[in-house]
């Protein structure tokens, strides 16, 4: 049985491979298909190569150039990523993978990633293996063996198109300019290491660079080297015809000195290359999109010319530790990712762009910007109304925000003394069309006062407030906000009862002990909740990552009671409940509130809520759910805030959210905490529709408890 499992994993449900392969093996004793399937792996079948090769003949030279070119180097890789390499080696690419997914000879992936039938890809392999015996003499190589022959011997010849060669395992490798003088038609290089985690980041494979060492980059399009070991390129290393430069964790001081012509060039990512000290001129890469100087901890300087790429998409210098001062970026008008989080000695932004139309992530965290002077889009909206409504993301973690004068935003460490700190920060105008606004961070900051006009910002879904410590008070949010962490804010005292929370989602004011009406503002907002409930939202959204874990509407507070609305409430992790028959009424019938005092243990470092529902029908059949509190990064912002006293956790789970809708007898629910926390108490509390309700207040037709035996119609709920 386990080679016959082997053998149809070998064929991985192919129809053919299988017609062939059972063919081949049957009435054959056990040694013969074991011999069989060694064959196999060293030497694919021919019978099965030679008919999956009809399908290859009927291509486009073109369409076998791309097949090709998947099957040796990039199988598993992203269609778009693909797509712009390929393009630039002169392939018609829509088209041609347009047809070769038709053929079936190669498919796309959910996240839209080019994949394709093992046996597929051996007959790539097979058709370039084929084409020479001498390695140096393929078009394209990628094994290990075959490389280590062409550089060892220097054999390789211009028929080589594509080098993908992985030094995992290898203990030292010379590189010699003798070995690339021949590959003069070379436009694919990539050279990785597989095992990069598992060897703890230092290089295994010993690398002996000649001097001199320089190869072909005329025909070169794309170049991706892992830890590159010499501390400059070659001196005359330029392409026109380069699109993509990756050369991650490399050596290099710099780039390239001087002008260089890289017409084609589009991507650059030199991220933690720890010894580079200066970015070269960009001048004549004018097409350059993306430029990733993240973790280059050593850059101090940034030529001029970077300020002129008018086409930049995403620029990012996180952690780049010793960079003082950034040239003006004032024709950066294409950019729409911004990273300059962790630039510590990072001061000022000088001559930014009037107009940044398409912006949409924006991070300052960490950095020690203290003038926003010449940047009057982030300091009044009221003057330059709709140029940023593409921002989605506003970080300034760690940060005091002040408003300087009408056009200036000024950000301080957070580290302020209070004498210092703002009365109020107000840096939303009346008129602020920040229309794609979806996440905002102010964690860490001396701020007093949000906005009374955060509700403006309709798209807002998530916001941080953790470590405001000087914050008093939230004013009305917007109803579309989903997430809100407000943890450690210790001197808030109310949440503005107008806010409407209609979303899914989570609310954390963990140690925010001077809250006073948290218990009844909760309570309106798990009406509000769940009277705007519907599957779509809910459900679905979140089915793909959890698909067995009910994640509720879930809020936490410092207090030690259940809130008094809760008729059903015991001591203890757990709640046993005998239910009526007519306790479920599909007409009128919800969801649960639920909720839990969680008592923090000597050893408390977080937590996070876990509810077991077990139920039990007239036919004492049972069934089994888990209600889990958070999900995703919210376990991460959980994990950095461990509650200091008590807290209540209070959650709604509507009921079409995993639950059947049998006419349940028996109830228990079992609470139980992570992070060291233990439950004292716990309350369960059925949610229904109560007569009827005025259009639009939805809430005042909850009832908390009581079934109706006359239920109001369904229409009745407005589902948004």
């Amino acid at each position: 049985m386990k080679l016959l499992d082997q053998i149809t994993s070998y064929a991985q449900g192919l129809p053919l491979a299988l017609k062939v392969l059972g063919c081949s093996l049957c009435d054959r004793n056990a040694d013969y298909w074991t011999d069989m399937l060694n064959q196999l792996k060293k030497f694919p079948n021919e019978e099965i190569q030679e008919v999956l090769q009809i399908s290859f003949r009927g291509l486009k030279d073109n369409e076998k150039d791309i097949f090709l070119d998947i099957a040796c180097f990039f199988r598993g890789r992203g269609k778009t990523f693909v797509r712009k390499i390929l393009e630039s080696c002169g392939f018609t690419v829509v088209s041609g993978i347009e047809n070769l997914i038709d053929k079936s000879l190669i498919t796309l992936t959910r996240d839209n990633r080019l994949e394709m039938h093992d046996l597929l890809q051996e007959m790539g392999w097979q058709i370039v293996r084929k084409t020479s015996k001498e390695p140096g003499k393929r078009s394209r190589l990628w094994e290990q063996k075959d490389i280590s022959h062409i550089l060892k011997w220097e054999t390789g010849a211009q028929e080589v198109e594509g080098i993908f060669f992985n030094l995992s395992g290898l203990e030292e490798m010379n590189f010699t300019t003798k070995a690339f003088s021949q590959m003069t038609n070379l436009r694919l290089l990539e050279i990785y290491r597989s095992n990069l985690r598992d060897t703890g980041g230092k290089m295994q494979c010993k690398l002996h660079i000649s001097d001199d060492f320089k190869f072909h980059y005329d025909e070169l399009r794309y170049l991706h080297w892992d830890e590159y070991p010499c501390e400059s390129l070659p001196s005359d290393f330029e392409s026109e015809n380069l699109v993509h430069f990756c050369m991650p964790r490399s050596h290099l001081t710099q780039l390239w000195k001087g002008q260089k012509v890289f017409g084609h060039l589009e991507f650059v990512d030199v991220s933690y290359s720890q010894y580079l000290k200066k970015t070269p001129d960009f001048s004549r890469a004018t097409n350059l999109e993306v430029l990733v100087l993240k973790g280059c901890t050593n850059l101090r300087k940034v030529h001029p010319s970077l300020g002129y790429l008018s086409k930049l998409i995403l620029l990012n210098m996180e952690n780049c530790i010793n960079l003082e001062h950034l040239p003006s970026i004032r024709w950066l008008v294409s950019l729409r990712t911004f990273i300059l989080s962790g630039c510590s000695k990072l001061e000022k932004l000088q001559e930014v762009p009037q107009h940044m139309p398409y912006l949409s992530k924006l991070c300052l965290d960490g950095t020690a910007i203290t003038d926003f002077s010449g940047w009057s889009e982030l300091g009044n909206f009221q003057e330059n109304s709709g140029n940023l409504d593409c921002l989605s993301e506003l970080n300034s973690d760690d940060s005091t925000i002040r408003q300087q004068h009408s056009s200036s935003v000024v950000l301080r460490n957070h580290n302020a003394s209070p004498s210092s700190a703002p009365r109020r920060s107000r840096f939303i105008s009346p008129h602020c069309t920040l229309t794609s606004l979806t996440y905002l961070n102010l964690s860490g900051t001396s701020i007093i006062h949000l906005p009374w006009n955060l509700e403006r910002l309709s798209m807002l879904k998530r916001l941080e407030l953790t470590n405001c410590r000087r914050l008093q008070a939230l004013p009305v949010l917007p109803s579309s906000i989903e997430c809100m962490n407000a943890s450690n804010c210790t001197s808030l005292e109310l949440i503005s009862p107008q806010s409407v929370f209609k979303r899914f989602g989570g609310f954390l004011f963990g140690n925010c002990f001077k809250l006073r009406n948290c218990h009844s503002k909760m309570e309106h907002d798990v009406q509000s909740v769940a009277s705007h409930a519907v599957p779509g939202t809910w459900r679905d959204t979140y089915a793909i990552w959890h698909p067995n874990v009910a994640i509720p509407f879930s809020t936490v507070f410092p207090g030690s009671e259940i809130p008094d609305w809760f008729r059903h409430h015991s001591q203890g992790h757990e709640i046993n409940i005998e239910v009526p028959p007519d306790w479920y009424i599909n007409s009128n019938f919800l969801g649960f509130a639920l909720s839990a005092v969680m008592a923090p243990q000597h050893d408390s470092r977080a937590w996070c809520m876990y509810c077991d529902l077990d139920t039990h029908d007239l036919n004492s059949n049972s069934n089994s759910h888990r209600i889990c509190s958070f999900f995703g990064s919210w376990t991460y912002q959980l994990q950095r805030t461990p509650i200091e006293s008590d807290h209540v956790w209070l959650a709604y789970v509507p009921s079409f959210f995993s639950f059947s809708r049998e006419k349940w007898s028996h109830i228990k629910f079992s609470f139980s905490s992570s992070g060291g926390c233990v439950v004292k108490s716990c309350g369960f509390c059925p949610v229904y529709i109560k007569g009827t309700s005025d259009e639009g207040d939805y809430s005042s037709g909850i009832a908390f408890d009581e079934p109706r035996r006359h239920a109001a119609k369904p229409s009745r709920i407005s589902y948004q």
